[in-house]
């Protein structure tokens, strides 16, 4: 017997893993739009795993450089980037809107999207602002969302691995929207020909139901 979360954690990692390849390998040939489309992906995956209350930086009246996402409920702001190296990261604690949010309070977290990690984490990096940041718990990687997934509660489960698939072009997921859109669409094909008494109950309307 197969648990229903080992199923789920296994198909989420095979996705992730995936997902952050496709995203690694569009920077390798220095497509731009590769880290746009992982801001928007890994925004959606962050609330679903973490409930973090993300928004996008460019949408939001901060849009400062170098931070992507803002979780203003929590006072977070994400750097998301493919390049977890120390330049990276001391880049970003140096920029000048950085001291904004350190005055403010906020913790300064990066979402590394690709397949490496940072190599000699053990000495500190240069934080100029002093802004909240710690390398050995700010750092998230796949691996960690991952272990983060395994933890969650199997309803929670399936909504995070569906918006996973969403974001690889493979989700969907029969809503009762999605029904009645359905349902419209066959009344006006069917036109005069339409009356409640043809339904017939069958067993999958409690499928549908549920």
């Amino acid at each position: 017997m197969t648990l229903r979360r080992e199923t789920n954690t296994n198909e989420f990692v095979t996705l992730i893993t995936r997902l952050s390849q496709e995203l690694q390998q569009h920077a390798n040939i220095n497509l731009q739009s590769a880290l746009v489309h992982a801001e928007e992906a890994f925004k959606r995956i962050l609330l679903s795993v973490y409930g973090y209350k993300l928004s996008n930086a460019n949408e939001a009246e901060h849009n400062s450089p170098g931070v992507d996402l803002i979780d203003d409920e929590n006072k977070l702001v994400f750097q998301v980037t493919i390049s977890a190296t120390r330049e990276k990261l001391e880049n970003t604690l140096s920029r000048k809107a950085i001291k904004g949010y350190a005055d403010e309070g906020y913790r300064l977290k990066f979402m590394f999207v690709g397949l490496s990690k940072l190599r000699d984490a053990r000495k500190e990096y240069a934080n100029p602002y002093s802004i909240a940041f710690d390398h050995h718990s700010d750092c998230l990687y796949c691996s960690d969302i991952s272990g983060a997934f395994l933890r969650l509660h199997i309803p929670k489960q399936e909504i995070a691995l569906h918006i996973l698939k969403q974001e690889l072009g493979e989700g969907f997921l029969l809503t009762t929207d999605v029904l009645k859109q359905q349902f419209e669409l066959s009344k006006r094909m069917l036109g005069v020909r339409y009356s409640p008494n043809l339904s017939v109950p069958v067993e999958a309307f409690g499928y549908l139901r549920a």
